[in-house]
């Protein structure tokens, strides 16, 4: 079977998020230029969810039908939001040891 081209518009691309809409003439199979990392990953066109291939031994892929997609890459990978609550409590704690050991101390008399 011969696969067709389309056209692929990037909406949003984050490193939890990536959102395609995709113009297909035909069945065909997308290939991101992104490392698979499977687990964490979901992959969904027009809301519904779909596999994800490993291709060509490092990137990933789905198959895309013929007509007019919206192409959602979701991670549930919990790293970054583990990462962004490490950095702003430290920060916060470091902000708080601060004000306590660096104000001035007052004498009392």
């Amino acid at each position: 079977k011969v696969l067709k081209k389309g056209e692929i518009i990037l909406s949003k691309y984050s490193e939890n998020e990536i959102i395609l809409d995709v113009i297909n003439n035909g069945d065909g199979f997308l290939v991101l230029s992104e490392i698979y990392y499977f687990p964490g990953w979901d992959a969904f066109i027009d809301g519904k969810k779909i596999n994800i291939f490993r291709t060509n031994h490092a990137l990933r892929g789905v198959f895309v039908p013929k007509g007019k997609h919206e192409i959602v890459f979701k991670t549930k990978n919990n790293f970054y939001n583990l990462s962004y609550l490490i950095s702003y409590s430290t920060f916060l704690s470091l902000i708080i040891l601060s004000f306590i050991f660096f104000r001035p101390m007052r004498l009392i008399k």
